[in-house]
């Protein structure tokens, strides 16, 4: 869910890949940018900042 333009993700949605994970949250340019949860398919979680498309930091 979440708006797709020019090609890619952008603002807020929730991407599940067919491996299992999901991520919840902002979205700049098709990656994970801002706040967000990222869940792995081992039922990780993640969640606070994202930085294209790597975790940061708890927040």
């Amino acid at each position: 869910t979440g708006e797709f333009n020019n090609g890619a993700f952008n603002g807020k949605g929730t991407f599940q890949s067919k491996f299992g994970w999901k991520y919840e949250g902002d979205f700049v340019n098709g990656q994970a940018e801002g706040q967000g949860k990222l869940t792995t398919e081992q039922e990780v979680v993640y969640e606070g900042s994202f930085k294209q498309g790597v975790f940061q930091q708890k927040q």
